[in-house]
């Protein structure tokens, strides 16, 4: 089911951690575009420079910024070292799911695609008048260097995140989904900002391959109850 009420938002989007948060987004309210964040597993700390940075994750030296890791369970992406962030979703992998030996040469293609992600949602938001912004969970930390991790997990985050996001664009309202507890209770009651919670108990992916969508009942409930609009 699709809530009445998205049709009275102007713009919506993710700004991660993970691609639980877009799906979601979708499945509730009908969003459309996609935004650059959708389907990337972002650190806390990428988000306050990105948002500064109109989300330009190009920038000049994008071909010197990514590299191969190594996830836990034997899983392999490939991260955007400055930012941290995994573009796990955005290079081919081979038949054993691992990312494939000529990664390299899909570079361009994703420059392309990300570039014009992150100029569209720009100019989205600038043509918004009330855009609202989605945040989920506190990011995996697998293969971030450790300075990201000590950023991201700093109670004061969801307060340098909400500061960067005023003075981009200063009618935004953000939304934190499953957040780090300290984190809320240090950024305080402030009226652009709401929080809410998702419950996981039980078979919470309910069928979804790979876990990423959670439980879809819980998530349109907890959305419904923030009363957007």
């Amino acid at each position: 089911m699709i809530w009445p009420f998205r049709k009275k938002i102007d713009f919506m989007a993710s700004l991660g951690t993970n691609c639980e948060m877009a799906y979601n987004l979708r499945q509730t309210y009908g969003l459309q575009q996609t935004g650059l964040l959708d389907w990337m597993i972002t650190p806390l700390s990428a988000i306050p420079t990105l948002i500064g940075s109109h989300f330009d994750l190009i920038g000049n030296d994008f071909e010197k910024q990514v590299e191969h890791v190594e996830l836990a369970g034997g899983a392999d992406s490939i991260m955007h070292m400055k930012t941290g962030i995994l573009l796990h979703h955005a290079f081919p992998r081979d038949s054993n799911d691992r990312i494939a030996d000529d990664w390299k040469d899909k570079i361009p293609e994703v420059v392309s695609k990300y570039r014009f992600l992150g100029e569209r949602m720009h100019l989205s938001i600038l043509a918004a008048k009330r855009p609202i912004f989605f945040l989920n969970r506190a990011g995996l930390h697998d293969a971030l260097p450790s300075h990201m991790v000590k950023v991201s997990t700093d109670s004061d985050i969801y307060c340098v995140i909400f500061e960067a996001l005023i003075k981009a664009y200063p009618t935004s309202r953000l939304v934190i989904m499953n957040g780090d507890k300290k984190a809320i209770e240090k950024l305080g009651r402030r009226p652009r900002v709401l929080v809410a919670d998702v419950a996981d108990q039980g078979d919470w992916h309910e069928g979804v391959q790979g876990h990423f969508g959670g439980r879809r009942e819980e998530w349109c409930n907890s959305l419904k109850k923030l009363k957007l609009q």
